[in-house]
């Protein structure tokens, strides 16, 4: 009996840690992307339509990989970060050269984003109208709020206790 019990705590501890580092696919994320901005961007040309798309996939491509860059850079310090705002006690616990070299990986990645998208936006004044540039930024923008939102408000739920929890007895 003893080993059956220690058998499923292993295999609980086990899985919980799994679907703790469940990472996302890059594959999948571009398409949930190039989806949202299909459904909700309407574009009037063909060769408008061509051009765009396949500009956009590779912005995207690119997007994720310097995402990808930057934890992996942090990984090789031995810094591991959660979801936004769940990261007080792992920063707390790290050395100065730790912290010095987060924020420069963090200026790092706003470089390389900011460059990307500058580039991305010079695509764009050749292929698209002034209005369907204006609505692309728009929503693109709002596609990763909704989408940050969502993984923080996953990151902050916190598994269901017992079903009389916080209930008064009677």
């Amino acid at each position: 009996m003893k080993r059956l019990i220690a058998f499923v705590c292993l295999m609980t501890a086990f899985l919980c840690a799994l679907q703790a580092q469940v990472k996302e696919d890059p594959n999948k994320i571009v398409k949930d992307r190039m989806d949202n901005m299909r459904a909700k961007l309407k574009l009037t040309s063909t060769t408008e339509q061509n051009a765009f798309w396949t500009a956009y996939e590779q912005y995207l491509r690119s997007e994720v990989k310097a995402h990808e860059t930057y934890r992996n850079n942090l990984a090789k310090k031995g810094i591991k970060l959660n979801a936004p705002g769940q990261n007080k006690e792992i920063i707390a616990k790290l050395s100065d050269s730790q912290l010095t070299y987060l924020q420069d990986q963090k200026f790092e990645l706003r470089k390389n984003l900011l460059n990307l998208e500058t580039n991305f936006y010079k695509k764009l004044k050749g292929i698209l109208t002034p209005r369907h540039i204006h609505d692309c930024f728009n929503i693109d923008d709002q596609y990763k709020r909704e989408w940050a939102s969502k993984k923080k408000a996953a990151a902050e739920e916190k598994p269901a206790g017992p079903v009389n929890a916080g209930k008064k007895r009677r």
